[in-house]
């Protein structure tokens, strides 16, 4: 990871933790290896690999002087700040709203492979390998 990157998150993590939930950093490393530039098959952006569509989610929820346009996804805090806002605030009003428990595995599920595979029950392999990486990360800081 980029050590200007790391320095930035490990400062700024006080301000990006709204909650005490899903791990902003590890989610980083799998992400994109903390590159801000990164852009996935798929156009994800940025440090935490934010879709057009959360980026439009997140813009929907939050008034004129909070929206941000795409090009915008490729600043650590901004990118940071909607991915925040969307794995620890609004994934969990999703499943709260079907009435699936609000665990750490459900929301990561969520991020990765979307609120319609988690209420069919689909965990598609690179989910449940993304979700292994997690906790195998966070488990090894402990």
């Amino acid at each position: 990871m980029n050590k200007l990157i790391a320095l930035f998150i490990f400062l700024l993590w006080p301000v990006l933790a709204f909650t005490k939930d899903v791990d902003i950093p590890t989610i980083i490393i799998i992400e994109s290896s903390g590159n801000p530039s990164a852009i996935g098959t798929h156009g994800e952006m940025g440090l935490m690999q934010i879709t057009p569509i959360v980026l439009v989610e997140y813009n929907n929820f939050h008034n004129l002087y909070l929206q941000f346009g795409s090009k915008q996804l490729f600043d650590p805090l901004i990118n940071t700040t909607v991915g925040n806002w969307y794995i620890n605030i609004r994934i969990p009003q999703m499943l709260k709203y079907y009435h699936i428990p609000d665990t750490i595995n459900n929301r990561i599920w969520c991020y990765n492979a979307g609120i319609k595979n988690v209420l069919e029950e689909r965990l598609p392999f690179t989910t449940r390998n993304y979700i292994q990486k997690y906790n195998h990360l966070i488990n090894r800081r402990k």
